[in-house]
């Protein structure tokens, strides 16, 4: 990202889905197996997945008010971010995001609530260097279940909450920290500094003159 995106990244409202696309793939990873072999094997892809299995529904050609109506009466993390009901409802209402309930759940809608989900874990205070990576990481450990939220691997919910959640056996995340770490995006200040040192000319032969 040149020094002119970032600048006009820092005056949105909002991180767009295009800025962070390394950091929302690991999230798809971890909680609803990315676009890899498992999604293969279950005939989806990732924006399809109900609580670890295919929709049958077809989650991204319903709008968010079904997809509510229909986490009302099982409350199955559903998407690729596997969005619960109570999450749902406040990216609708309470989020200030710009959605209606008649919008569909497609993958662009499923990005952007992702989104707004990490601002408000942090995302904007870690890109303006105002929180050290190691809190913003924990922070969507917080909004993620599938992520560390520390380098022992654990996620930040204990064995019983995760039982709670429909998830047997142990607390362990699905990725690796180190992973959660690389994935995080540049912050402004070190956008900036590598293009500057990208505009610096190379300095050429000196000639002497006599």
């Amino acid at each position: 990202m040149d020094s002119a995106s970032a600048e006009k990244m820092k005056e949105r409202d909002t991180v767009s889905p295009s800025d962070i696309p390394e950091l929302l793939q690991l999230i798809k990873d971890a909680e609803s197996y990315g676009d890899g072999l498992i999604t293969t094997l279950l005939d989806t892809d990732s924006y399809n997945v109900r609580h670890g299995s295919r929709s049958d529904e077809g989650l991204t050609d319903m709008t968010l008010r079904q997809v509510h109506d229909l986490l009302k009466k099982d409350d199955k993390a559903s998407g690729a971010y596997q969005i619960t009901y109570d999450t749902m409802d406040w990216l609708v209402k309470y989020s200030r995001m710009d959605v209606d309930w008649d919008d569909k759940f497609d993958p662009e809608m499923q990005d952007r609530m992702a989104v707004r989900l990490a601002e408000r874990r942090g995302l904007n205070e870690y890109l303006a260097g105002d929180m050290p990576k190691e809190e913003f990481s924990a922070n969507l450990a917080k909004e993620w279940a599938g992520l560390p939220k520390d380098e022992g691997g654990l996620t930040h919910y204990t064995k019983e909450v995760m039982a709670k959640m429909g998830i047997e056996g142990a607390n362990a995340a699905t990725v690796e920290y180190e992973q959660v770490i690389d994935a995080l995006p540049k912050t402004y200040a070190v956008q900036d500094a590598e293009y500057q040192e990208q505009r610096a000319w190379p300095r050429g032969p000196q000639i002497e003159t006599s």
